[in-house]
């Protein structure tokens, strides 16, 4: 059996055919409706229902556009594991970054894309004790490039991985000897997001930078240290 779908300029008169009976039992549809619209076969009935109802993640068909990018920006909550020699660290867990990329639909479920962004993380302040008893600070930033699978658990929830890597960099303040530090470090991590519109998503991830032993970090200028970091944002899909 073939299904037939309306096509022209008032698709919703399929619905409203005016049909007449008579008393020899035919059935007739009034010509003011019929010359509306005219029907034409559908050969692909799975087709023609995702062209209709369907909607992915970002809202559209993504066998209408295969790619998808997007800009935000993150709260950061950061670990790094590093240590001053008799001191105590302070404070310098918190910061904000900003982000953006493209996604690339393999199928209905399955994404890759990549992701770039900056974070700036607060200063870290060590309290010194001991005969120095002062404070030194430090300043931790990075510029990092993602590669990312996401997976569509429903039409509004992703979760994914994420490996590349960053370039984290900063300043010993209260130390010439070694002032300006930078170091390229591998990366990985997991991420989420949530889809509250069809261009505004929630964004949940958590990263791990590899840089060198806790013990070894801000003691020279190539000592970037390992980093742990959790970040909530949102992002503008377009």
């Amino acid at each position: 059996m073939r299904i037939f779908k309306p096509i022209g300029f008032c698709r919703a008169m399929h619905r409203v055919a005016v049909i007449s009976l008579f008393a020899f039992g035919s059935v007739t549809i009034h010509p003011l409706y019929a010359a509306s619209y005219r029907l034409e076969p559908i050969n692909d009935l799975s087709s023609y229902y995702q062209a209709n109802d369907h909607q992915d993640y970002y809202g559209d068909d993504p066998h209408g556009k295969n790619d998808k990018s997007f800009l935000g920006g993150t709260f950061n909550y950061s670990i790094p594991q590093a240590s001053l020699a008799h001191s105590s660290k302070s404070s310098g867990h918190y910061g904000f970054g900003v982000f953006g990329g493209q996604a690339f639909y393999l199928n209905q479920k399955n994404l890759l894309g990549y992701q770039i962004g900056l974070n700036a993380n607060a200063k870290s302040s060590f309290a010194q004790f001991g005969t120095l008893n002062r404070q030194v600070n430090v300043s931790l930033y990075d510029l990092y490039l993602l590669g990312q699978y996401h997976f569509a658990v429903s039409n509004t929830f992703l979760v994914g991985i994420s490996v590349g890597a960053g370039y984290v960099y900063g300043w010993v303040e209260n130390n010439p000897a070694i002032g300006y530090f930078g170091r390229f470090e591998p990366i990985v991590g997991a991420q989420m997001a949530w889809s509250i519109t069809n261009q505004v998503a929630l964004n949940a991830s958590y990263l791990h930078y590899f840089g060198v032993a806790s013990d070894r970090a801000y003691q020279s200028r190539q000592a970037s240290p390992s980093i742990d970091r959790i970040s909530i944002g949102v992002s503008y899909v377009f």
